[in-house]
């Protein structure tokens, strides 16, 4: 058994690298919130990216289960803050997520674009569904095929659309603190 002394970085070397790649991801997450919660950022024809859906998915990608459900709950906790919506709604359905996300790629798929599009595509229409259905249907509140179809699903399809965009960033991201190890 190899001994590692304090010296030469050993122990400490994963809590380094770890904590260097959950700022940065944090930080990822953070401007993603302000983006997506600003009121005529990145909007086409009305529809808005769900950026902190495709940030948990691609996160999710890159550092598994756990780190994925952790990325899901900042990022949805973010969201709920930011938001009109029930606090913890977005958390929960996030790091769910993230979990979801992180295992698959870790059990029965490959860590690529496609499967950035396809998991975020499924990320966007749970989260599509769930909302939609709490916040409209349940309530009652009207108008909620209108509200399904003039704004959750562009709203989504355009998050989709963009997915690729958010797996480079996050790919670049992983990569150049890899290289810096």
């Amino acid at each position: 058994m190899k001994h590692t002394s304090l010296n030469d970085g050993g122990l400490f070397r994963n809590v380094k690298q770890d904590w260097m790649r959950w700022t940065a991801f944090g930080v990822i997450l953070l401007l993603s919130c302000f983006i997506q919660m600003a009121p005529f950022s990145l909007q086409i024809a009305g529809a808005k990216p769900l950026l902190l859906i495709a940030f948990t998915v691609c996160i999710a990608l890159f550092v598994g289960p756990l780190g994925g459900g952790i990325a899901g709950a900042f990022a949805g906790f973010l969201w709920d803050i930011f938001s009109t919506r029930t606090l913890g709604f977005n958390a929960i359905i996030l790091l769910v997520v993230g979990t979801a996300c992180g295992l698959l790629i870790w059990m029965m798929m490959r860590n690529n674009i496609l499967t950035a599009v396809l998991l975020t595509a499924g990320a966007c229409l749970t989260q599509i569904i769930l909302d939609w259905g709490f916040h409209y249907l349940l309530f009652d509140r009207g108008n909620e095929w209108d509200a399904l179809l003039s704004i959750y699903l562009p709203n989504g399809l355009y998050t989709v659309l963009i997915s690729p965009l958010v797996y480079w960033v996050v790919l670049i991201t992983v990569k150049h603190l890899r290289s810096r190890e």
